[in-house]
């Protein structure tokens, strides 16, 4: 007999606020972010599992877990602007503040029933400064550096700290044949550290641990052509590699792994994807669209794999 009775309520609400300002010398978006969620789960403590036993009255004994309730609320404010150097050079730079809070009641496992009230907070800067170069009215070169981070908090009876990245990007925006044929090509290079892996605690909790550094580098193009009115053909294709290149493997419970055959989670190597799409009106009374679409990527792990 094998049953189930875990439930899940959870709401979340989000708001922006955004202003923008252009004018010949530079251009600005500002702006506030606010994000909170509520979370309660609960359950029984072995999931109703049972295995040829005995259930006086119909009644299965079992042991209930206090609901698990977390509660998260993220504040932002954010600038971006792009200042007009000379009539081809522009200069980037964004600032980011976040401040994220986590509290509640972290139920540890379904091994060992226990409770534990936690209380999160951290406040972290990310930023983003590039060059953009004007080669001509239809070419675009750019450059850009910028940070970027998942914030931490607690799950499963583990704490966690927050994942960072800074990354690295350059590519170049084309329009042609007299604007039928746009072209876009960016390669990019990160760096990952503090890298969080989803793990099982000590009594059997499902969390997160800190356990390890990574970079990853790759390139993407994509191309959108219109040849004739209606016709709209589009290809891209992109190429990421990612490798660890840190790992504490007893941290995450991975005994006799190593850098080489400790494998990333959703990472394909190569994907690609193309469309031909043809939009008419060849009565004057509705709209036909035909659409064909194909994707493709390389084969992957669906989670962190030991091979």
């Amino acid at each position: 007999y094998l049953a189930n009775n875990g439930e899940q309520h959870e709401s979340q609400w989000s708001n922006e606020f955004q202003a923008n300002i252009t004018n010949q010398w530079f251009n600005v978006t500002a702006g506030l972010y606010y994000f909170s969620s509520w979370l309660r789960t609960g359950g029984h403590g072995n999931g109703l599992t049972t295995s040829f036993q005995i259930a006086p009255g119909g009644v299965i004994v079992d042991t209930p877990v206090p609901p698990s309730i977390y509660k998260a609320k993220s504040l932002a404010a954010y600038a971006q602007a792009t200042f007009h150097l000379t009539d081809r050079f522009d200069l980037v730079g964004g600032l980011r503040i976040t401040k994220d809070t986590k509290n509640g009641v972290d139920t540890t496992s379904y091994l060992s029933v226990g409770s534990q009230s936690f209380n999160y907070r951290d406040s972290r800067p990310t930023w983003l400064a590039g060059l953009n170069f004007q080669a001509s009215p239809n070419v675009l070169a750019y450059v850009k550096a910028n940070t970027g981070y998942i914030s931490g908090g607690r799950i499963g009876g583990l704490s966690y700290q927050p994942e960072t990245v800074r990354s690295y990007e350059g590519g170049v925006k084309a329009d042609m044949l007299d604007h039928k044929l746009r072209t876009n090509l960016a390669i990019f290079y990160a760096k990952y550290n503090n890298l969080q892996f989803t793990t099982l605690s000590q009594d059997g909790g499902l969390g997160y641990s800190n356990a390890g550094k990574s970079r990853a580098w790759g390139g993407e193009f994509e191309a959108t052509y219109i040849p004739v009115k209606g016709l709209t053909l589009q290809a891209n294709a992109g190429y990421t590699n990612f490798k660890y290149t840190e790992i504490d493997f007893s941290a995450i419970g991975a005994y006799g792994a190593s850098e080489d055959n400790f494998y990333p989670a959703d990472r394909p190597k190569v994907t690609a994807s193309g469309v031909i799409q043809y939009e008419s009106d060849p009565l004057g009374i509705g709209r036909l669209l035909f659409r064909l679409e194909g994707n493709y990527r390389t084969k992957y792990y669906h989670s962190v794999t030991v091979a």
